[in-house]
């Protein structure tokens, strides 16, 4: 009864350390009691705040569509009067967050969306291969170079996460094919196609890791 009363701060009164050490490991037991309670507290406000700021960034890319294709054609980046760039900023500046926040909480990775379209892994893998298909764009048709760096950086900030056995994905689950014929479909030649896909396998298996380390697999919807 007294130790309940003195961690909770309660102190009734009625009973009470009579002398040396006894008050002073009163006092201390207060002390750590309501330290620990608010740190408690701070700590689960931050990760339901940032298990928020998860969906916030999956809604802001999946907004945009649901393939590379359709995130390239909405973005508009090669117009610069009809441009989201200022979305894909913000987009860029919550994925840094969200890297960082995965770091500083460790319990997120056991936060899990039910729905596909509210997975922040999918969703960044589908940003990944947006920018990617539009790296390889003719220059006329590409987004700024300052944009393609800032996303590019972000993403393999974020891929630096998946430090598990990458040798559990099989090759087929990275689905290449599918990006091969968007390449074609926006008039990139095959061979240089082929050649970026190729170079862009290392970094896409790291995010079909994370997409799986989220409870799906890359593109299954």
């Amino acid at each position: 009864y007294f130790v309940i009363t003195t961690i909770t701060s309660i102190g009734y009164g009625d009973l009470v350390p009579a002398r040396f050490p006894w008050t002073l490991l009163s006092s201390v037991a207060t002390f750590a009691a309501t330290a620990v309670l608010t740190i408690s507290l701070s700590y689960v406000l931050a990760v339901l705040g940032a298990a928020i700021e998860r969906r916030s960034l999956a809604q802001g890319i999946f907004g945009l569509g649901a393939t590379p294709s359709e995130l390239i054609k909405r973005g508009r980046l090669d117009d610069a009067a009809a441009s989201l760039k200022n979305h894909f900023l913000q987009l860029t500046s919550q994925l840094d967050s969200h890297s960082h926040k995965h770091l500083a909480y460790p319990i997120l990775h056991f936060f899990h969306s039910p729905q596909a379209d509210r997975s922040p892994a999918r969703a960044i893998l589908l940003l990944a291969d947006a920018f990617f298909l539009q790296g390889l764009l003719a220059a006329e048709q590409r987004p700024p170079a300052g944009l393609l760096h800032l996303v590019e950086s972000s993403i393999n900030n974020y891929a630096e996460m998946a430090d598990f056995d990458l040798t559990a994905i099989a090759p087929e689950e990275t689905h290449p094919g599918h990006l091969f014929d968007t390449a074609l479909a926006l008039d990139i030649p095959a061979e240089e196609a082929q050649k970026g896909i190729e170079e862009y396998m290392p970094l896409r298996r790291r995010l079909t890791a994370l997409c799986r380390a989220d409870g799906w697999n890359g593109d299954e919807k």
